[in-house]
């Protein structure tokens, strides 16, 4: 089986992305973001994950008084 050219060019690895210092990408890949790590644990336990965005609503703003009984 023949390998795809563009993973055997050396400023790529064996995926065929660019190498950290390579042109046009100087700096290597991103860091993975701590919302990518958390969607990625949340899919493995089978959990859903929404994210809000902020308000400046409180939670009194937002939650409904208790009637008297419940209190």
């Amino acid at each position: 089986m023949e390998r795809d050219p563009v993973c055997v060019r050396p400023e790529r690895d064996e995926r065929g992305r660019l190498l950290k210092g390579s042109s046009g990408n100087p700096k290597g890949r991103p860091p993975v973001s701590r919302y990518a790590k958390l969607f990625a644990a949340a899919a493995e336990l089978g959990a859903v994950v929404v994210l809000l965005p902020p308000t400046d609503a409180t939670v009194a703003d937002v939650v409904a008084p208790l009637p008297p009984e419940a209190a």
